[in-house]
This record gives C-alpha cells, sequence and structure tokens, in this order.
C-alpha cells in the first residue's frame, strides 16, 4: 500500500508534474501547486500549499480551511469523513480533475444555411453549409427520398471534415434529404435543418 509520499509523488505526476529523486513532500506539493498554475514561495508550509492549491483549481477556500480537507468538497467522490490518505488516493484515481476545474465546453451549435453549391448533376452534387463554431468534423445523413426512413448507401452517420462536400452515387431525377451534425469536443450538436435536393 502506498503511503502520503508515494501518493503525492503519484498525484503530482497524474497532475502532468515530475516529482525528483530526494524531493521531500513540501517540494512535491510545491511542484503540484505550480503543475495546477498557482505559485509557491519559501515561506509555504503544507497547509498553506494545500490552501493554494485548492485556490489554483477554482475552489473557494474558507477560513477555517487550512490543509488538505480545503478540497474536500469538490474532489469527485470525496466524504467528509476521508482521511488525508483516502483524499490522496481520489486525487490520483480522478488524475486530479475537481468537479470546479475545466468543464467540458457544451456541444456545437448545428450547421446552417445547407445547400447544394448550384452544380446539380444526374448522379451528384455539392453539399455546401456554413460550418459551427468549434465543430472539428461532421456527420451526413442523405436519405432516399422525403425523409430518412431509408438511407442513400453510404450516407447514414458518414464523417466529413467541412463545406464544400461532394455527394456522388445518386440517381437521376430523384429526391433526396440531408442533414447535418456538428461533431466537437463538448459532444455532437442535434440534427441542422433539413434540405431537399434533386438530381437533374
Amino acid at each position: 500500500m502506498d503511503n502520503l509520499y508515494h501518493l503525492t509523488q503519484k498525484v503530482l505526476t497524474a497532475a502532468g508534474g515530475t516529482p525528483s529523486p530526494g524531493d521531500s513532500r513540501s517540494a512535491l506539493l510545491k511542484k503540484l501547486l505550480v503543475a495546477k498554475g498557482g505559485t509557491p514561495t519559501w515561506m509555504d508550509n503544507e497547509p498553506s500549499l494545500w490552501r493554494k492549491i485548492a485556490t489554483a483549481v477554482g475552489v473557494t477556500v474558507d477560513s477555517a480551511d487550512g490543509t488538505w480537507q480545503s478540497l474536500f468538497k469538490s474532489v469527485e467522490g470525496a466524504q467528509n469523513d476521508d482521511s488525508e490518505w483516502q483524499l490522496m488516493n481520489r486525487l490520483y484515481r480522478n488524475g486530479f480533475r475537481v468537479a470546479a476545474e475545466e468543464p467540458l465546453p457544451a456541444p456545437p451549435e448545428p450547421p446552417t444555411n445547407l445547400g447544394d453549391g448550384g452544380d446539380i448533376t444526374e448522379t451528384q452534387f455539392t453539399l455546401t453549409f456554413t460550418e459551427s463554431s468549434g465543430a472539428t468534423s461532421y456527420r451526413l445523413d442523405i436519405g432516399d427520398g422525403f425523409d430518412f426512413s431509408v438511407y442513400v448507401v453510404g450516407y447514414q452517420d458518414l464523417e466529413i471534415s467541412g463545406s464544400p462536400f461532394l455527394v456522388t452515387g445518386l440517381t437521376t431525377a430523384s429526391i433526396y434529404s440531408v442533414r447535418l451534425r456538428a461533431v466537437g469536443p463538448g459532444g455532437t450538436s442535434g440534427n441542422s435543418e433539413v434540405v431537399l435536393v434533386t438530381t437533374v
């Protein structure tokens, strides 16, 4: 079983810091504070370092929060009766991701202004659209007809990089339904508006 010193080394590593041989526990905590964007001073002791670490990750520290307990209120899964060893274990298992830190962004908005690019032929068209802020890719659906009860082969949840995109393999004088979703770090948007495209 890891002792508190070795757990502190693991927490520091999980937070992106690098422990060195011979580091004291205070030195490890100072590195942990730096890894979380704080600034230690030579006067800091372990209680003051914990308070600064808590503040650095967005925790409001009360005047009574003098030690590692300042993090109890925000560490994922922490209980009020956790020991320091239990808290350090939770910090390590969670990669020091506290509830107040680095929330995931919201999914992007659906793309807008879907169109056919003005170059429809018997078997293809160029899909154009206004790309969504924060999107890294898009998911394309093309339905064979006025809805999506039947998809064009290869065009159900197809990942595309952006606008414009050439849609091929269609049938002459046919109607197709087209919709898109935007994908980003925070997830996938809802469906865009549906547009109908008719080949010539």
